[in-house]
């Protein structure tokens, strides 16, 4: 959620170019993103155990989501020790584990979605681009958690260099007038504008003030590219 670790703005060097504070406090979000969607993966899982009962009648689904909880559990109290560089191999094998005996079940499926982020996290980004791909397949592409997952792979591609790629992806979210599309359109203002395309920035800019007025990303946005020169 808002972009992915790793992700920079050049130099703010022109008047016009002035980032105030609520455009600071947006790129907070922007940095920080991956420990959000590791909340919120947390939190499903959360109401997905308390829910198990009415929800899950088999006992594999039961048994994958108490091993997801302990998978969680883990990683949460290494993270606090550490970064995610050195967080990722201290529980990577839980989380491959996870996957190989509970791969079909919520469990297996939810512990991909989160050792994917962890990955993004740590810089393994081949690894990231797999695991998200493979989560939108779980969820469905159009789900919550599969357009997060979408999304993610699109930050994934950017940060591997892969630009043609994140642009493909945050345009088809775009298009497709998904939840994350506006956050899709403020990605694609960013990626033109770190090409040299200010036309293209301007108009996923006008675009997003447009079609989502209320979303967080519209005052930088606003900030961004004057009405003027929209």
């Amino acid at each position: 959620m808002a972009g992915r670790k790793g992700i920079t703005r050049k130099s703010l060097k022109e008047p016009d170019e002035f980032v105030t504070l609520s455009a600071r406090l947006l790129e907070q979000v922007l940095l920080h993103k991956m420990k959000l969607l590791f909340a919120l993966g947390a939190l499903v899982v959360i109401v997905m155990a308390v829910s198990a009962i009415g929800y899950f009648s088999r006992q594999g689904e039961n048994k994958s989501l108490a091993a997801l909880g302990a998978a969680l559990a883990h990683y949460d109290a290494v993270r606090q020790k550490s970064d995610g560089a050195a967080a990722y191999p201290a529980v990577k094998d839980d989380f491959e584990a996870l996957m190989a005996t509970y791969g079909g079940k919520s469990g297996g499926m939810f512990a991909r979605f989160v050792l994917a982020d962890i990955c993004f996290e740590a810089g393994d980004y081949e690894r990231a681009a797999e695991l998200y791909g493979r989560s939108a397949d779980d969820f469905g592409e159009n789900t919550p958690v599969g357009l997060l997952a979408r999304s993610s792979l699109g930050y994934v591609k950017e940060q591997s260099g892969e630009t043609d790629a994140a642009v493909r992806i945050f345009t088809e979210l775009a298009e497709e007038k998904t939840l994350v599309a506006d956050e899709a359109l403020f990605a694609l203002a960013r990626l033109h504008a770190a090409a040299g395309h200010p036309e293209q920035e301007a108009q996923a800019y006008g675009e997003l003030m447009t079609a989502y007025p209320e979303s967080m990303f519209v005052t930088v946005a606003r900030e961004k590219i004057p009405a003027r020169d929209l």
